[in-house]
């Protein structure tokens, strides 16, 4: 099964959505001794200044168990090229806006949140980040009902994007909220 990685950076604003590779499979062919220093097979993808999906053809590459590149002797690969299709999407940096429930108990003040990320960058369409302008946290740990103290909760900022997006290089992004 190939792998990918990509090298180079996409336009300012654009970031790379889903690789499809065609085949997704090679066959590997040659001396048990030179198959077995190959720990996988991959194949390298150019991104650079890119703003619009495009098709890309790579030739699959070796490599070793620290991820290094090698060549190797009477060994080969079929097929000998890859098809791959790369979506480039729209990116949009978004500022967080968090939801405070509740009421502090009494003689308190609420004096505001803590968080050390104060935006993300996200991908999606471009009709669906136009219609976006900030990232709304809703939570139910953000209620501060009764509070005589401060609090910190944890929130993955994953669980409150727009249909359609995703964090930008990231399945989830937990980040530390402190409400004071």
């Amino acid at each position: 099964e190939l792998q990918t990685a990509t090298v180079g950076e996409t336009e300012e604003g654009f970031a790379p959505g889903v690789i499809t590779l065609s085949p997704d499979v090679v066959t590997v062919r040659g001396p048990v001794s030179q198959i077995g220093q190959i720990n996988h097979v991959g194949v390298e993808i150019n991104l650079d200044g890119a703003n619009e999906d495009f098709t890309y053809e790579a030739t699959p590459k070796f490599y070793d168990a620290n991820g290094n590149e090698f060549q190797t002797e009477d060994v080969t690969v079929e097929p000998g090229i890859v098809e791959c299709q790369v979506s480039v999407l729209k990116s949009k940096e978004l500022p967080l806006d968090f939801e405070v429930k509740g009421n502090v108990a009494e003689g308190y003040r609420f004096t505001g949140i803590d968080c050390d990320v104060k935006s993300v960058s996200v991908v999606g369409t471009k009709s669906v980040l136009a219609s976006v302008s900030t990232l709304s946290v809703v939570d139910d740990k953000l209620n501060i009902e009764g509070a005589t103290g401060d609090t910190t909760v944890e929130l993955n900022l994953a669980d409150y994007l727009p249909p359609s997006t995703s964090i930008v290089g990231r399945e989830s992004y937990v980040v530390p909220v402190t409400l004071r």
